[in-house]
């Protein structure tokens, strides 16, 4: 099963390959973004961006609602709130252990989804503002793998940290990742999305320079126009979002569609492309084995 983040709710992609179905709409939010499989409950977890902090000086989101997807009905309910989570993008899970990207303070929540309640903060460097511009999560092996974008800025980079550091049983209410962690660079690629691991490689978006590419000897295997955002592959092939091009007031609206693509396994040929109707900007792809 493909499921789809997406401004303007979650979306499923039929077996048929059709058109996708929108099962998850946003209440009164600023539309939802990182999904993860939750193996111990057989559901999906989904990030909608919440704004309860109105004196919170930002146009982004200040916290996150997590609504739970059952598997077996589609049906959702709303599981939690995180407070204090600003522009969420991706999430990932270790066992019981949810962790929230936190865009806007340049760092990472990590949150007991027994207790409910935050465990501890993965900040990324001492300055609380925007500078990574942190956008990607991927548990690989051992470690937590954490997508850093540097805004365009300078090429984008992987954090990588050790899941046992990452999940904070030690009773530390904080820790830095630059200290602890090991970064690599992604040379010649920036404004990078997504961390998808793909035939024993893990695989990366360059969102502006049209391509999917590897991280490990950086060679591009997929090239496609539009905003690329969106890695999840199953029997069929590798899935890659697009997303339309629009100034940042209108790319969310539910008057512009999104895109899938499906790409074969073997050469990287395009298959076949869908539309998600509606989408506004296509955040996150899951793949969920039946």
């Amino acid at each position: 099963m493909i499921f789809i983040s997406t401004s303007n709710g979650i979306f499923k992609l039929k077996d048929s390959l059709d058109l996708p179905a929108i099962i998850l709409k946003p209440e009164s939010s600023l539309g939802f973004f990182g999904i993860v499989y939750y193996a111990k409950e057989k559901s999906v977890l989904a990030a909608s961006r919440e704004k309860y902090r109105l004196n919170f000086r930002s146009k982004h989101s200040t916290d996150v609602k997590i609504y739970e997807i059952d598997l077996n009905s589609l049906e959702s309910r709303e599981r939690c709130v995180v407070p204090k989570v600003y522009d969420v993008h991706q999430i990932e899970i270790i066992n019981d252990t949810l962790f929230l990207t936190d865009t806007t303070l340049n760092r990472i929540h990590v949150f007991d989804l027994i207790s409910n309640k935050t465990k501890g903060i993965i900040n990324v460097g001492s300055k609380r503002k925007d500078i990574n511009h942190i956008n990607a999560l991927l548990k690989n092996d051992n470690e937590l793998w954490i997508g850093l974008n540097n805004r365009g800025r300078s090429d984008s980079e992987i954090l990588m940290l050790s899941a046992e550091t990452a999940l904070m049983n030690d009773g530390l209410k904080k820790i830095d990742a630059l200290k602890t962690g090991k970064i690599v660079k992604l040379s010649g690629y920036q404004h990078t999305h997504d961390l998808e691991v793909y035939n024993e490689a893990v695989i990366a978006c360059a969102s502006k320079q049209d391509s999917v590419f590897r991280t490990d000897n950086l060679e591009i295997i997929v090239h496609l126009k539009g905003f690329i955002r969106g890695l999840a592959s199953d029997k069929e092939g590798l899935w890659v979002g697009i997303s339309p091009t629009a100034s940042r007031a209108e790319r969310h609206k539910s008057n512009l569609d999104a895109e899938l693509c499906l790409f074969s396994h073997n050469d990287f040929q395009l298959i076949k492309k869908i539309i998600v109707p509606g989408a506004g900007q296509l955040c996150d792809l899951l793949y969920v084995p039946k």
